[in-house]
């Protein structure tokens, strides 16, 4: 209540001399007042909180803290410095809002491999229990990320992520911007499941994405239903290509990609 009653005299007090300390004409107003009682910091906020500055505030604090990997204790050590950063609960609770926005725009599918494929041989090759995986749709992504001119790359490849658990991952990537298409941040995960990589399992799991593929190969059409062309790139090492085409190892009788030709016709 003290507090409050200093920032009422203070202000009136700004508002019966500005006109005497500053020109008349300026217009005077008053926003913040910071002060300390004890070395304990105050602020005193005047007017309406323009809400939308706020939170355009706190999203690009949250991109920063992201982007560049700064820890929850670092964070509290700098608000603990810097009383103009945002709270700790703050950020969190814009980060779970954002989550949310973000889901039901890009919504995330599961896909049942186990009860899609029915035969113990296939999982005896695979060598693990495949259950479920995730899907994202590449529309509802690129309905984010669209240039003039939309040159999608799409990528897979397999990957140990333990001594007996692998996971096969697919993303895609614009090639439009091209001086972040390196960057991980800028490949977005379109299909994850676990289990290695085979035919059986790369069908099922892309079936939704071969469906999303044919409806933008001749151009995609946004949530403003705009055209945008479309040029479309597929990149991967040697084993997943073949694999994906249905073709055998690259070392088999017919291994070209491009054509149905043997090692024999090429005096290999």
């Amino acid at each position: 209540m003290r507090g409050q009653r200093f920032g009422i005299m203070i202000k009136n007090f700004v508002d019966q001399n500005s006109k005497t300390l500053f020109n008349s004409k300026d217009n005077i107003l008053l926003k913040q007042v910071l002060f300390s009682v004890n070395n304990v910091q105050y602020i005193i906020n005047y007017g309406i909180l323009d809400k939308y500055t706020e939170d355009l505030r706190v999203k690009s604090i949250i991109y920063a803290i992201n982007h560049y990997k700064i820890t929850r204790e670092a964070l509290r050590s700098l608000t603990g410095i810097e009383h103009h950063l945002p709270r700790e609960w703050l950020i969190s609770e814009m980060q779970a809002k954002i989550t949310a926005e973000i889901s039901q725009a890009i919504k995330v599918y599961t896909f049942d491999l186990e009860e899609l494929i029915d035969d113990d041989v296939f999982y005896e090759k695979e060598n693990c229990k495949i259950e479920k995986g995730i899907y994202r749709s590449i529309k509802d992504i690129l309905n984010y990320t669209i240039p003039a001119w939309l040159e999608n790359r799409l990528s897979g490849d397999g990957r140990n992520v333990g001594r007996k658990i692998k996971h096969v991952m697919v993303t895609f990537t614009l090639l439009n911007n091209s001086l972040n298409y390196y960057e991980p941040d800028y490949h977005y995960t379109l299909i994850l499941y676990p289990g290695i990589e085979s035919y059986e399992s790369l069908k099922l799991a892309t079936k939704l994405l071969i469906k999303d593929l044919n409806d933008i190969k001749t151009g995609f059409i946004d949530y403003q239903e705009r055209k945008w062309n479309v040029e479309l790139y597929f990149s991967a090492n040697w084993k997943f290509m073949p694999m994906c085409l249905g073709h055998k190892a690259a070392n088999c009788d017919a291994f070209c990609l491009w054509c149905n030709c043997k090692k024999i016709q090429l005096a290999i």
